[in-house]
């Protein structure tokens, strides 16, 4: 969390000088810099405030990595996202009716490392064997073709709308379902190669390949959240010869299901690990650990 805590300081330290920059400029909003919860932790955000607007959108540093070194191209950035959010038509009240929220929230898995920080920031979540389970609303209004924006409700959220812990999490959960994927393995990198589709390379099945399945949504987002819809873990279980796989945890995003075989659970968790901590971004980490699906349940594999 290194990397974390020093770009939280350069953010901190720049807000006087980019707000002077956006009022020589006569720019019509200016930047409050806050602690938001993200994934694995908190980090600072610049919300971009103005007089004008209800609501605001946030920014964080990785979105201005590449030209952080110039304040011309990061006023730049900051006057784009500003001009580019639809929230002019953003109605609070809506967003916030029990109606709008059970038909637009969806899980999210993550790391049960968070459960301080979830706690102190008044987040809703619950317990999903050893992961959190916390809910995001997606805003239609300020989703467009580049990813859809969601933002973590809060308890006070949900109770001001008077809906109930366990009818918040079952209705998440039936949202999912409504956009999961399972694709085979070789489709996902046909799709990140960008090779046609009657572009055939299927991976033969047999002691050096094995059936690799990846779980998501559509969006890729969140999509490690599948593993709480028993009628996903049910249609993947069909896929596999006796009913039974272990799901390996990618990210937060995705995971990846895998024949079950005894003895394997270790040389597993070592893969997860290896990935983890290889090829993983700090703040999409979701476990170390792996899990099997047998006898209609999930559990971690031991």
């Amino acid at each position: 969390m290194m990397m974390v805590t020093k770009t939280n300081e350069e953010m901190l330290n720049r807000v006087d000088e980019l707000n002077g920059l956006l009022m020589e400029g006569e720019k019509p909003f200016r930047i409050v810099a806050h602690d938001c919860f993200k994934n694995n932790g908190t980090k600072v955000g610049y919300t971009l405030c103005s007089d004008e607007r209800n609501a605001a959108p946030t920014v964080y540093f990785e979105s201005m990595k590449d030209i952080w070194e110039s304040s011309t191209d990061v006023i730049s950035f900051l006057e784009d996202v500003f001009n580019n959010n639809h929230l002019d038509g953003l109605d609070l009240k809506v967003m916030m009716s029990k109606d709008y929220i059970l038909s637009h929230v969806k899980p999210k898995l993550i790391s049960q490392n968070n459960v301080t920080d979830v706690k102190a920031n008044d987040i809703a979540y619950g317990r999903f064997l050893d992961m959190l389970v916390v809910f995001v609303l997606e805003v239609e209004s300020m989703s467009d073709e580049n990813g859809v924006a969601t933002c973590t409700l809060k308890n006070q959220m949900i109770q001001s709308s008077g809906i109930e812990t366990d009818e918040l999490y079952e209705q998440a959960v039936r949202n999912l379902e409504k956009d999961y994927q399972i694709m085979k393995m070789e489709d996902v990198i046909r799709d990140i190669m960008g090779f046609p589709e009657e572009c055939d390379f299927d991976m033969p099945v047999d002691n050096n390949h094995i059936q690799m399945l990846v779980l998501s949504n559509v969006q890729r987002l969140n999509g490690a959240s599948v593993m709480l819809s028993d009628k996903v873990l049910e249609e993947v279980s069909k896929k596999f010869e006796n009913g039974e796989f272990v799901i390996l945890p990618s990210s937060i995003h995705e995971c990846i299901a895998v024949p079950a075989k005894d003895g394997e659970a270790e040389y597993l968790k070592n893969m997860v690990t290896e990935v983890n901590d290889n090829e993983v971004s700090a703040d999409e980490i979701l476990t170390y650990n792996v899990y099997i699906y047998r006898n209609g349940s999930l559990e971690i594999f031991e």
